[in-house]
């Protein structure tokens, strides 16, 4: 059973958050287990339909895991984004992707939830029932409005996966919010730890959020922006530990905002911008957009950062060793998805480190 002290990073099913992943250190892999949301199909805004098929989307994801986390460690897989959607063969995408999944001796564990469409629940039981690795049940703020309804909730959905709770993960997820919401996110989940049911029976127990904004669009050149998320996870786990059944482990949305934005890129100009995980904030260094200035501009926030007392130094991570490279001009700026690689890179490491060093 995972412990308090494990971590559970939600990242998008993109290149650089896959990526990211690739570069931990061992003792951060044995720490944490990744949580991927299969993200929605691209939108093609010239043409005004999706940008791929179902099938094409989900081709690559059982290849990025083995490439990128590799098959000897659980990871969850969550396609709640495209429940709705139909493979070509006319089945629930969540059975297309476990089979490739298994296929390459993968081992994923499936995330569901008690609100989820009885199609999407079905498929999840099916793939449970054939892979014996459990389930992720995974709770949004409308599941934990009432104690007793989700202890009623719980029970329904473990029934109806043919599931023991000894075999769940649970997951208590606030999504998004900011630094003036934290007050009551602290209070809500503190109610709703408290009064869990058989809190002590679950496999693993996880709060999680995240405080990282929608995006970056209102702000120029140095901005800081509180881990909220952090902020609220040790409140209620270490401070109030006490009041407890069972502490949970932490989880985030890393270097990104819970809900996927799609901007038609016509009208989008991308900025040069760098996310920075510190203990306590995210320091953000953004330039002009990359349209019409380039993406040179990323060496000249790399070595605006490497000069900062925030910065952890080359050694820290694979993500710092790519930052002072390229501050030192031995590699290129990168693109896109370089620099959210070396974000999400760094800020898994970042949450990891403190983690293991609270008191």
């Amino acid at each position: 059973m995972a412990e308090h002290n494990h971590y559970v990073p939600i990242l998008k099913g993109r290149l650089g958050e896959y990526s990211a992943l690739a570069g931990l250190g061992d003792s951060t892999r044995a720490s944490i287990t990744p949580l991927i949301e299969v993200a929605p199909i691209p939108w093609d805004f010239e043409n005004e339909a999706p940008a791929k098929s179902i099938d094409a989307h989900l081709h690559p994801i059982a290849a990025n895991v083995e490439r990128y986390w590799g098959k000897d460690r659980p990871l969850f897989v969550d396609l709640g984004w495209i429940a709705d959607d139909a493979t070509s063969s006319g089945s629930h995408p969540s059975l297309s992707v476990f089979t490739a999944l298994r296929e390459i001796g993968a081992q994923p564990i499936p995330v569901a939830g008690v609100s989820r469409s009885d199609e999407y629940v079905a498929a999840v039981r099916d793939i449970a029932a054939e892979d014996q690795r459990g389930v992720c049940l995974r709770l949004e703020l409308e599941d934990l409005r009432s104690v007793a309804v989700l202890a009623r909730s719980l029970d329904a959905t473990a029934s109806t996966l043919k599931v023991a709770i000894e075999e769940i993960d649970l997951i208590l997820d606030f999504k998004g919010f900011d630094a003036g919401q934290a007050p009551a996110i602290e209070m809500a989940a503190g109610v709703v730890l408290s009064a869990l049911p058989r809190a002590e029976q679950w496999r693993s127990l996880t709060l999680a959020g995240g405080a990282f904004p929608l995006n970056l669009s209102g702000l120029q050149g140095e901005a800081r922006i509180m881990r909220a998320d952090w902020d609220v996870w040790r409140a209620v786990a270490i401070n109030r530990a006490d009041e407890l059944p069972r502490r949970p482990a932490y989880g985030d949305y890393a270097v990104q905002h819970p809900e996927p934005e799609e901007i038609d890129p016509r009208l989008m100009k991308m900025s040069a911008a760098v996310r920075y995980a510190t203990p306590t904030e995210w320091l953000i260094l953004k330039r002009k957009n990359v349209r019409d200035h380039g993406f040179e501009q990323f060496h000249e926030i790399a070595e605006d950062l490497i000069g900062r007392p925030e910065f952890r130094g080359a050694d820290f991570s694979i993500g710092d060793r790519m930052i002072e490279a390229c501050a030192q001009r031995e590699s290129g700026p990168g693109s896109a998805t370089t620099w959210r690689k070396i974000a999400t890179n760094h800020h898994i490491e970042t949450v990891v480190d403190q983690i293991a060093n609270l008191p």
